[in-house]
């Protein structure tokens, strides 16, 4: 497949996440394998999608500043004691 094909594919395949389509990486290496009609790696296909500027977008895990347990742990000691204070 040249270069000008390849973009051609991945047009068609970005006109769909336009329109508010999930696209996954494993939709389109079908995709491309089909319209090939043969098989391909899929190490190969990462490097076409890296060659045209394509990357692969996750959610973050977590939030960055994210507090870690120990802080909340630490921070609802003190709360359960000044509230122990105001008892006496």
């Amino acid at each position: 497949m040249t270069v000008e094909e390849e973009k051609a594919f991945l047009a068609r395949h970005l006109k769909a996440t336009e329109a508010g389509e999930f696209v996954t990486i494993d939709a389109l290496f079908q995709a491309y394998k089909k319209e090939l009609g043969r098989s391909y790696t899929r190490d190969a296909f990462y490097q076409l999608l890296k060659r045209h500027g394509w990357r692969n977008i996750m959610p973050r895990p977590e939030h960055p500043r994210k507090t870690d347990a120990q802080t909340i742990v630490a921070s609802k000691n003190k709360i359960s004691i000044q509230e122990d204070k105001k008892a006496f």
